[in-house]
């Protein structure tokens, strides 16, 4: 159906509207050494990077979005599906990079705060993000940054074009 892909853009397209934000990947990233994580990570000189990826998602026909007809064929059903965005901030101790990450979170956030309509030809609706982790974290070579994961839920109501 594709409704993957269109949910995927539109997410990003919202993150990518966010000032300050840096690099924004549409799926996960896997760096394995100090070149590759500074090249994919970095951006103005500080980790600075985002990355989407649906984690989830169930239909549900008796869903608030869902319908079947008259001779209880469905016609219509509710695609939950769940999104994780993850963002990398810098964390420098000469520079502290507390504030700038904890305003950019909140950007982050308050962007997807009141959603109803993520765009393109898709019927759905989206609930608010919901930080699941934030703090500092580890990551290659003992660099150390800030971590946020946000969990969205994305509802959609997808037709059945199947032919009879």
């Amino acid at each position: 159906m594709g409704y993957y892909t269109q949910q995927r853009d539109a997410i990003k397209a919202r993150l990518e509207s966010v000032s300050g934000i840096g690099k924004i990947y549409s799926s996960p990233q896997n760096v394995t050494n100090e070149a590759n994580f500074k090249s994919r990570f970095v951006s103005g000189g500080v980790i600075n990077t985002c990355w989407i990826s649906r984690i989830g998602g169930t239909d549900n026909e008796n869903g608030g979005l869902g319908s079947v007809d008259e001779c209880d064929i469905i016609t219509h059903t509710q695609a939950d599906d769940t999104w994780e965005i993850t963002l990398l901030y810098g964390f420098d101790e000469l520079a502290p990079s507390e504030t700038a990450y904890q305003l950019l979170a909140d950007a982050i956030q308050d962007k997807f705060r009141f959603v109803q309509y993520l765009g393109g030809d898709m019927y759905e609706k989206s609930k608010p993000l919901q930080r699941t982790v934030s703090g500092l974290f580890q990551f290659v070579s003992g660099y150390m940054c800030h971590k946020a994961v946000w969990r969205l839920n994305v509802i959609e109501r997808i037709v059945d074009t199947s032919p009879e």
